[in-house]
């Protein structure tokens, strides 16, 4: 045989096996995922209008306001749960076993509150607190007659 047809022949022969090794190799592997674009990320957006001190300050205010109402709801659950009785001073035993709202308001008085944040913070209208005070006082004025 003359070298032109065995270089032709070993020519054809590599063309044959490289094809069948890529035919070979494209079944064999493991087909590529889906490309999924990238998460898409929200930019922060700025704030609508900047924060004027005046509307900070106006923000505590209702924050204190919100935190003595609190105080005042704590209060009062404190006195209608007669096992806190021990640990709340000038409330004696009688107190747990009269009505819970006239406590309340008997305690508010005795700090100081009016009877506009008293009923707000008891959650019924002025004039049942102003009547529960006269009721109180009267209560009071006439023990304190019946002792002279």
């Amino acid at each position: 045989m003359s070298d032109p047809l065995l270089l032709l022949i070993a020519l054809v022969a590599g063309i044959a096996g490289g094809a069948t090794a890529a035919w070979i190799f494209f079944l064999v592997r493991k087909p590529e995922a889906p490309q999924t674009p990238p998460p898409v990320v929200a930019s922060p957006t700025p704030s609508p209008r900047p924060v004027h001190p005046e509307r900070i300050e106006v923000l505590l205010r209702d924050a204190e306001q919100a935190s003595r109402r609190l105080d005042r709801l704590i209060r009062r659950a404190e006195l209608l749960d007669p096992a806190h009785d021990s640990s709340l001073p000038g409330v004696s035993t009688t107190d747990i076993e009269s009505d819970p709202m006239e406590v309340a308001v008997r305690e508010g008085m005795s700090q100081g509150e009016s009877a506009e944040s008293l009923a707000e913070a008891l959650g019924v209208s002025s004039a049942e607190i102003e009547e529960m005070i006269s009721r109180l006082q009267s209560t009071v004025s006439g023990n304190e007659d019946s002792a002279a």
